[in-house]
C-alpha cells in the first residue's frame, strides 16, 4: 500500500465551466441592472417635460403674486400717506382756526355757510376721502 496516493488533478475543464458558469450568473445580474436603470431613465425622460412645465408655470404664478403684491404694497402706502395728510390737515385746520370756522362734525369737516365755493370743494373732497377711506378700514 503506498503511503502517498496521488490526488488526481483537477480537471481544468470542470475550473472553466465553473468559471464561465458564474461569469454568465453575473452577466445576467449586470443584465438586469441596466434593464432597471433604462426604464427608470425612460420613466424620468418622460416625467421632466411636465415637471419642466409646472415649474414655468408656478414660476410665472408667483412672478404675478409677488408684482400684485406690489400693487397692494403700494396702494396701501398711498393710502396711508393720504389718511397722515388728512388727519394732520384736520389736526391743524383745528389748531389754526379756534374761532371754530371749521368744525368737526363725527370725524369730517363740516362746511360753513360762508364758505367759499373753492374752500367747500376741498371740504367736500376731504369728506369724500374719510368716507372711503373708513370703508376700505371695514
Amino acid at each position: 500500500m503506498p503511503k502517498f496516493t496521488k490526488k488526481a488533478a483537477p480537471s481544468p475543464i470542470n475550473n472553466i465551466r465553473a468559471r464561465l458558469t458564474d461569469l454568465k450568473a453575473e452577466k445576467e445580474l449586470l443584465v438586469s441592472s441596466i434593464n432597471q436603470c433604462q426604464s427608470e431613465k425612460a420613466e424620468i425622460e418622460d416625467t421632466l417635460p411636465i415637471l419642466i412645465e409646472r415649474l414655468i408655470n408656478i414660476h410665472t404664478s408667483v412672478e404675478d403674486m409677488c408684482n400684485e403684491r406690489s400693487t397692494y404694497d403700494k396702494a396701501i402706502l398711498e393710502l396711508e400717506d393720504t389718511y397722515a395728510m388728512i388727519f394732520e390737515g384736520q389736526t391743524e385746520a383745528l389748531m389754526d382756526n379756534p374761532e371754530g370756522k371749521l368744525q368737526m362734525r363725527n370725524g369730517s369737516v363740516a362746511m360753513e355757510e360762508e364758505d367759499d365755493e373753492e374752500t367747500a370743494a376741498l371740504k367736500r373732497e376731504l369728506n369724500s376721502r374719510e368716507a372711503n377711506h373708513a370703508v376700505d378700514m371695514l
